[in-house]
């Protein structure tokens, strides 16, 4: 099962079935460490501390949770940053993401 929430920004996707496995709680811990605070272990599994319009509103420091995930957990948080306007411009100029 996926849980996803969005920020100011993007969208962050956690995939819980990672998450079950993962002995560190790389993600929770970061996100308490640079003091963002909006996850919380519930059944052992990372969700929102706060609620989903307060987490839209917050500057969330999301990237330092998903970096603690990729290197410390089980690599099952993703953020998404949509940019208006990056497919236009990798067309335009023969970019492709492989």
């Amino acid at each position: 099962m996926t849980y996803r929430f969005y920020t100011r920004t993007g969208q962050v996707s956690i995939d819980h079935a990672r998450c079950g496995s993962c002995d560190s709680k790389a993600c929770v811990e970061a996100c308490h460490r640079v003091g963002a605070d909006i996850l919380a272990l519930e059944g052992g599994l990372p969700v929102l501390a706060v609620a989903a319009e307060e987490a839209r509103r917050l500057d969330t420091e999301c990237l330092g949770c998903e970096i603690a995930c990729f290197l410390r957990g089980r690599q099952a948080l993703t953020i998404s940053l949509p940019i208006p306007g990056l497919e236009q411009y990798r067309s335009r100029y023969g970019h492709t993401v492989e």
